[in-house]
């Protein structure tokens, strides 16, 4: 728009100073978030799962491109803006990884259909003969490789969030396929290996029906679905588990959590909490380790019962606590590489391996280490 048309009665003398101050504002106004940057004024937030671009010498084009994109003054608050945009026109995808679903569910997305919650729920990313053997292969040395140690191999995978809660997706996206690569593995493991594989889908679909096991605006099951999942290990392990009766469940509202923060909206949304914690108090202690951070976490109980170590990812973070409560020593280890170094330093009796639904693919590159 010429400033001739907003400010017709101004004089040609008047109409230049206007123009020399839309020009000086609209430096200003990109010249704000390298000012807010540079000086320290504005400190960028991490929530994205991810880590930021270091800094770098302005010398370096590429290297300051990717530091500047991801430091620049006020991001946070411009994506917060275009999230919510997007969400208020009718746009799903509200982030680059987040997929807005119904009535306030948000779903992890990616654009690598490999490890794409969505496109494996649709069945989009089937195995072929070959990958199917080379995990049925790995799964079936480590199992054997355990059995010559006297230890019990049992592989656990978590499904994502929406296979359980596909009715909360987008009308697009709600398109299952007739079979996903879980099917496949659990299948081909059945009927070519020992490999003793847990499919937590089915208890999950009957559970789901009493309370809400995941969370709405994370990637991760909450502490209902966690605990419902070690109870269901403990079971199919042999071992005598808990009834929820015995533990106390209290809620409460929270700020949106990991999907919300990858779209910088997590002030704007809210979840339920739920913490289930047994009446009096857990009895496991953590003896070595830490479990939210570190990649070995030692939890030890002063009764006869067998020891186990779980190789995982983030979702054993809240089940650990339920399993340690059966076992006199429990050990975590955020990895999915099981070494004969730890084998030998913890001895377990019992190994799981518990790794998410959208994890699989880790399954092909999967050996007992030195």
């Amino acid at each position: 728009v010429q400033p001739v048309y907003l400010f017709p009665f101004l004089g040609g003398e008047g109409m230049k100073k206007i123009q020399i101050a839309i020009i000086a504002l609209f430096l200003l106004v990109i010249s704000v978030p390298l000012l807010g940057m540079e000086t320290g004024l504005y400190t960028a937030k991490n929530e994205e799962n991810r880590t930021l671009a270091p800094k770098a010498p302005v010398t370096d084009a590429k290297g300051y491109e990717a530091y500047f994109n991801d430091h620049f003054g006020f991001r946070q608050e411009l994506v917060s803006l275009c999230s919510l945009w997007k969400s208020m026109t009718g746009n799903h995808l509200i982030s680059k990884e987040v997929l807005k679903g119904r009535e306030g569910w948000l779903f992890y997305t990616t654009d690598n259909a490999d490890f794409d919650p969505i496109a494996t729920y649709q069945g989009k990313n089937l195995y072929d003969e070959t990958r199917l053997q080379t995990i049925c292969e790995n799964l079936q040395k480590i199992t054997d490789g355990l059995k010559e140690r006297n230890i019990r191999f049992l592989v656990v995978i978590p499904p994502n969030k929406c296979t359980v809660y596909p009715e909360y997706l987008p009308e697009a996206a709600n398109k299952p396929g007739e079979q996903t690569r879980l099917d496949q593995i659990k299948n081909y493991l059945k009927n070519n290996s020992t490999v003793d594989l847990l499919d937590l889908r089915p208890l999950f679909a009957q559970k789901k029906q009493d309370a809400t096991l995941y969370y709405k605006t994370d990637t991760h099951w909450n502490e209902y679905g966690a605990f419902f999942a070690a109870q269901e290990i403990l079971s199919h392990l042999g071992l005598t588990g808990d009834s929820l009766e015995d533990y106390t469940v209290e809620k409460s509202r929270i700020d949106g959590k990991d999907l919300a923060r990858m779209s910088a909206l997590s002030h704007v949304m809210k979840d339920d909490m739920v913490s289930v914690r047994p009446s009096g108090g857990f009895q496991a202690y953590e003896t070595a380790g830490e479990l939210d951070t570190d990649k070995i976490g030692v939890y030890e109980r002063e009764i006869q019962a067998p020891s186990m170590m779980i190789y995982r990812d983030s979702f054993t973070v809240a089940m650990f606590p339920f399993l340690a409560e059966h076992f006199q020593k429990s050990v975590s280890n955020w990895t999915f590489h099981i070494k004969k170094s730890d084998l030998e330093e913890y001895q377990p009796d019992i190994v799981i391996l518990e790794i998410l639904e959208r994890n699989i693919p880790f399954l092909e590159t999967m050996t007992l280490e030195e």
